[in-house]
């Protein structure tokens, strides 16, 4: 709520993210205010394990959770997770799922997720600190 960073990691080489996107659009003005008010504590647990440091399990967890709220499949993910990804679940308010890859996994998440109708977008980890452009 006060919008504070609470941690920053690096994270490992050889780490690749797939994102699955739907043809469908979704508008948070659909969104069920209430569905999402009853995972609130399910999505501190999620949070729980992310100052944990268990960043995979908490991704996963909090995307499940939220597919679950927001009416998306969640099968886009677990397929994913499956297939080898180290965390999937939903990307911001959805439809589309984040998984991420290692990249000697990455051929065979992105056949996981090309049985599923959408488009699929690669793309590297970008470990350079945030910063102002004007």
């Amino acid at each position: 709520m006060k919008r504070k960073l609470l941690k920053r990691n690096t994270l490992p080489l050889g780490l690749s993210i797939l994102f699955y996107v739907p043809a469908q659009k979704a508008y948070t003005i659909n969104s069920d205010i209430n569905r999402i008010i009853t995972v609130a504590p399910l999505v501190k647990i999620a949070h729980a394990e992310a100052v944990k440091g268990n960043y995979w399990t908490a991704l996963s967890l909090n995307g499940v959770i939220y597919c679950s709220a927001l009416g998306y499949d969640a099968s886009v993910a677990i397929d994913a997770l499956n297939a080898g990804a180290l965390a999937a679940g939903l990307c911001g308010k959805g439809p589309a799922v984040t998984a991420v890859v290692t990249d000697d996994k990455i051929d065979q998440v992105k056949a996981a997720l090309q049985r599923h109708k959408g488009e699929i977008i690669q793309a590297q980890l970008n470990h350079e600190k945030a910063k102002v452009v004007t």
